[in-house]
C-alpha cells in the first residue's frame, strides 16, 4: 500500500521536473507599491497593486501584480511598501510576487499531497474494517 502512494507520488513529480525546465527565465527583483485598488467580482475581491521596480539594467519598470490578500485581514500591503517581484525576462511587463510564484508553481501539488496523506487514513479504517468483516 505505502509502496504504491510513493510509486503515485513519484508520478506527479516527474511531469513537473520534466516542464519545470522548459519554463522561462524570471529574473528576481523588488519593487515599491506606488498604487493599490480593490476590485470587487461577485463575492471576491482582490487587491491589484501598480509597483515600480528596476530592472537589470536599471531601467525603471511600471506594472500591476496581484497581491495575495487573507479573507477578512487584506493583504496588509500600503503605499510606499516594498515588495518582492520576480518578472520575465522576455518581457519585463508580465510580473508576480514572490508568494503568487509558488502558489502557482506548487499549489496545486501540495492540494494533492494533502488530499493523498487524509485518503491513507481513510482507507486504513476500511481495509481494517473488512479484515473484522471476514
Amino acid at each position: 500500500m505505502i509502496k504504491r502512494i510513493f510509486i503515485f507520488l513519484f508520478l506527479l513529480i516527474i511531469p513537473v521536473l520534466v516542464f519545470a525546465k522548459s519554463q522561462p527565465k524570471w529574473i528576481k527583483t523588488e519593487g515599491v507599491i506606488t498604487e493599490i485598488r480593490t476590485v470587487h467580482s461577485g463575492r471576491t475581491r482582490k487587491e491589484i497593486a501598480t509597483v515600480e521596480y528596476p530592472l537589470q539594467d536599471n531601467q525603471m519598470w511600471s506594472s500591476v501584480v496581484e497581491v495575495y490578500r487573507l479573507p477578512v485581514l487584506g493583504s496588509g500591503k500600503k503605499v510606499g511598501d516594498k515588495i518582492k517581484l520576480n518578472y520575465k525576462a522576455s518581457d519585463p511587463s508580465i510580473v508576480e510576487t514572490t508568494i503568487g510564484k509558488y502558489v502557482t508553481q506548487y499549489g496545486m501539488i501540495v492540494l494533492i499531497i494533502i488530499g493523498i496523506i487524509s485518503s491513507i487514513s481513510v482507507l486504513r479504517k476500511s481495509r481494517m474494517g473488512q479484515k473484522n468483516i471476514s
